[in-house]
């Protein structure tokens, strides 16, 4: 069912990001990752090198161009998103 989808994973390096990654790799999907700079990436074998993409979730001036380059990885477009990154915003919840 996954066997050649283009497909981009967020929040990949570990939990249900990295759960998804390895199914969907061994089922043949082509995949690309957005990870956290400071993260530890998956095994090279789930996900060359050239498909990896630093982004720090948290900085939206960077999310778009980043998006657009792992999206180009997989030849401009995509045929799903596994959007599975957490991120922690440390404010008041009525900070405006």
């Amino acid at each position: 069912m996954l066997a050649g989808k283009r497909i981009l994973v967020t929040g990949a390096d570990s939990g249900i990001g990295f759960a998804f990654l390895e199914l969907a790799a061994a089922a043949g999907a082509e995949l690309a990752v957005l990870e956290h700079p400071d993260s530890t990436p998956p095994e090279p074998s789930l996900v060359p090198p050239s498909r990896r993409h630093a982004a720090d979730m948290a900085v939206h001036e960077v999310l778009a161009d980043r998006t657009q380059a792992a999206i180009e990885s997989l030849g401009g477009s995509v045929d799903g998103l596994v959007a599975s990154a957490g991120v922690f915003v440390h404010e008041p919840a009525l900070a405006t």
